[in-house]
């Protein structure tokens, strides 16, 4: 049984295959000598907005584990592009969002031009090497303020998964006597 039911949205069937839960061996450094699991799953929000029902009517409704929102083309659209952006995320940079959870900004093509995409998401250290990620959202929405940390995703995943030691902070240098 697939883990979203396809939706069937004026006359359309709309696969959600591409979304399935997966994982996948992820390059920690350069050399690719130091590797984690990342097991991912994906939120229905990632193809799917708050249901309005001044906004939308009964055709748009998905439910899924008790949720009920509203089927969006334009997300499902742009989630078709999801697992390729995760396959390149070690290298890109990641910042945090305004919860307990990270963000990654990508220009992705949509329609006839070029658009900001956020992806949001938790990780999670599940064992030594091992991760998981749970995509809570993607839509499109350029980053509404500078972020305050920011990481290289490969660096962030070693930190959380236990590969790589948190960096502490530095010693201030000492102010010299006058």
């Amino acid at each position: 049984m697939a883990y979203f039911p396809h939706k069937h949205f004026n006359g359309t069937t709309y696969l959600l295959d591409h979304l399935e839960p997966t994982s996948i061996r992820i390059a920690l450094d350069v050399a690719n000598t130091l590797k984690v699991s990342l097991q991912v799953q994906y939120s229905c929000h990632c193809f799917t907005e708050a249901f309005d029902p001044e906004r939308h009517r009964d055709h748009h409704r998905y439910t899924h584990r008790g949720e009920t929102r509203a089927f969006n083309i334009l997300r499902y659209q742009c989630s078709l592009q999801l697992p390729s952006l995760l396959n390149g995320l070690p290298r890109r940079t990641v910042y945090r969002a305004e919860q307990d959870n990270y963000t990654y900004v990508a220009l992705i093509p949509v329609n006839q031009g070029v658009e900001t995409y956020s992806v949001f998401f938790k990780l999670t250290a599940k064992a030594p090497a091992q991760l998981h990620m749970r995509v809570q959202s993607a839509y499109l929405k350029p980053l509404s303020r500078k972020p305050k940390e920011s990481w290289r995703f490969g660096s962030l995943a070693g930190q959380i998964s236990g590969v790589f030691d948190a960096p502490g902070k530095r010693p201030r240098p000492k102010k010299k006597a006058p």
